[in-house]
């Protein structure tokens, strides 16, 4: 698992000292993490459009001429269509209640310490890595039992989450997803993958699921599926 930061912070020896206790954590947990650091506002605007992060830290009080904030950088980014965690850097409490509009996930109060940052990321990860599968749908949190999940499909920008009982839709990639989903869950299609769980049987190219469902099964993946299904027989 790797888990991709970006830090919105125009001051320095904050980013630092935020970076240097991420990394504190990262390396104590074995979670590996890429930290990108945008240190103004025309960086965050310039990186926006291809933006790819699961976690976003924003400093709330951005020294810029427009008189432009963290808060309003991340309406922007949700705006964009960016669906993960949220959490805000600042100095000041009353700017709690500003970050409803965002979903943020929490505000850390400055200065920052290892602490601090110790115990939000666990709860992160918690959140990140549990047995729930969480994306944001307008206000609300989505959660989805992994053991639900049937397979999981690609439908142009959006990807559809099919369980025995329902179906979800979130604006992500299959790229994006397969980077958060238990080992139990397999490619098996550049449009598909697929909870290995949940496989009846296997006939030639394709994979037969519940509810007379079948997914097509590429010859590169056939071999990986082919193992991945002996294996659960044993």
């Amino acid at each position: 698992m790797i888990i991709n930061i970006t830090i919105l912070e125009d001051n320095e020896s904050d980013f630092i000292t935020l970076s240097d206790s991420i990394k504190k954590w990262a390396a104590n947990t074995g979670i590996l993490i890429n930290i990108i650091w945008l240190n103004s506002y025309k960086k965050f605007i310039k990186s926006l459009p291809t933006l790819k992060c699961d976690l976003f830290f924003s400093d709330i009080e951005l020294n810029c001429n427009n008189s432009f904030t963290g808060i309003d950088a991340c309406k922007q980014l949700r705006e964009s269509g960016y669906t993960g965690i949220i959490i805000f850097l600042t100095a000041f409490k009353e700017y709690v209640f500003d970050g409803y509009d965002v979903q943020a996930f929490n505000y850390l109060l400055k200065p920052i310490n290892y602490g601090t940052i110790n115990n939000c990321l666990d709860k992160f990860i918690h959140l990140f890595s549990r047995e729930f599968y969480y994306y944001h749908k307008g206000n609300d949190i989505i959660s989805i039992p992994y053991n639900d999940i049937m397979y999981i499909e690609k439908n142009g920008h959006d990807v559809i989450f099919h369980t025995t009982s329902n179906v979800f839709v979130e604006r992500t990639s299959l790229n994006e997803i397969s980077k958060r989903l238990p080992v139990f869950f397999i490619r098996a299609h550049k449009s598909y993958i697929v909870n290995i769980n949940k496989v009846l049987s296997l006939r030639i190219n394709e994979l037969f699921l519940p509810n007379n469902v079948t997914i097509p099964v590429s010859r590169s993946y056939l071999t990986n599926i082919k193992k991945k299904l002996l294996e659960i027989a044993r």
